[in-house]
Formats: structure tokens, C-alpha cells, sequence
């Protein structure tokens, strides 16, 4: 497995959402969420549907993800994203 690959800049609270390509061709790939606490730079991953930390992009049909919530509990149930 490859090294991580950030998609985009680090969003502010609140900001609009990130649009880009992602860079992996035809290839399949695992996207991950990562929130960044704003009182540290110590980061936590978001939590996903079905619980997980990832989704995956199958290199063709596009994907569009959102993340939302807060920091509290470590952002760990309190943040999450969903993927349409």
C-alpha cells in the first residue's frame, strides 16, 4: 500500500467543502477522514458509515463526501462524515 495522499487544504469550521480530483486513475482506493482539533495540532479520524473509519472510491463513478460535527469526546462520536 501506497503512502497517504492529502486531497485538499485544511478546511476552517465552517468552510465550503472540497472539490477535487482524486489521483488514483481507474484504481481502487480507501479515502479516509481525518479532523484536526483546533486547540493542537493532534488530528482523530471521523467516523463513517457502518462505524467505519474509511470509505472506498472506485476509481470511475465519483464520490462525494461530507464531514460534520464537533471535537467533543475526542471527535470520535461526535464527528462524522457521510458519503453520496
Amino acid at each position: 500500500m501506497g503512502a497517504a495522499l492529502p486531497l485538499g487544504p485544511v478546511l476552517d469550521p465552517g468552510a465550503d467543502c472540497w472539490w477535487g480530483p482524486v489521483p488514483t486513475g481507474s484504481e481502487t482506493t480507501l479515502i479516509s477522514v481525518v479532523g484536526h482539533f483546533n486547540t493542537s495540532t493532534d488530528t482523530f479520524a471521523v467516523i463513517g458509515p457502518n462505524r467505519k473509519y474509511e470509505t472506498v472510491y472506485n476509481g470511475v463513478t465519483g464520490i462525494g463526501i461530507a464531514a460534520e460535527g464537533t471535537t467533543a469526546s475526542g471527535g470520535r462520536k461526535d464527528a462524522h462524515y457521510y458519503r453520496y
